[in-house]
């Protein structure tokens, strides 16, 4: 799918708020009617407003990340492409850009090795990743979803603001546990002293 020319990073790094919302909202009109879709149906799929993808799509009002996602799955091209214009990838690659799976062979007993996966998330994504359940594990009684919301929306536009500006960042390494581990601490801690978890 040619999704456009790739932006040219000096002239990107200049552009205000405005101007990316404009852009952004030019790229989903874009795929929007090579779809042969109208701002109903877009609004249905993003369940919102005709009168918000209006205005979405005029860069006066900003896309949340969760309805981003949603829109580069309907039109399967990326994030970066939704952001920045960048063209040639799809959902998936988007994916394996910011998570990635590796299976090591471990050792901590004399002659014996077991597989271990690794799960390496890009430190941005993980981050937000993290501070978004730390927000929604918040007891109701000590915050109002309101708040939550605000909150959770805050932590979305910065981590849209770092795609956009394309900062480099070091992934953060996981080995998960099984649940078994982590809810017995007479499992948990040897686990975790023969180096079976670790975050980098």
């Amino acid at each position: 799918m040619n999704t456009g020319n790739t932006p040219n990073k000096d002239t990107e790094n200049t552009k205000t708020e405005e101007e990316i919302k404009k852009e952004i909202g030019e790229r989903i009109t874009s795929l929007r009617k090579g779809k042969n879709e109208t701002q109903a149906d877009l609004a249905k799929i993003l369940s919102t407003t005709q009168n918000n993808i209006s205005k979405i799509e005029r860069g006066t009002n900003t896309i949340t990340l969760d309805k981003m996602l949603i829109l580069a799955k309907h039109y399967d091209v990326s994030l970066d492409y939704l952001c920045r214009g960048i063209e040639g990838k799809n959902v998936l690659e988007t994916l394996n850009k910011y998570i990635q799976y590796e299976i090591f062979n471990s050792s901590w007993e004399e002659d014996k090795f077991y597989p271990i996966p690794h799960i390496k998330i890009e430190e941005n994504y993980y981050h937000y990743l993290n501070r978004v359940a730390c927000i929604k594990n918040i007891k109701d009684e000590e915050i109002s979803d309101d708040i939550k919301k605000d909150w959770i929306a805050e932590k979305e536009r910065d981590f849209k603001n770092k795609i956009i500006e394309n900062k480099k960042c070091k992934f953060i390494e996981i080995i998960p546990l099984e649940k078994i581990s982590y809810e017995n601490k007479e499992t948990l801690i040897p686990i975790i002293e023969k180096d079976i978890y670790r975050i980098r």
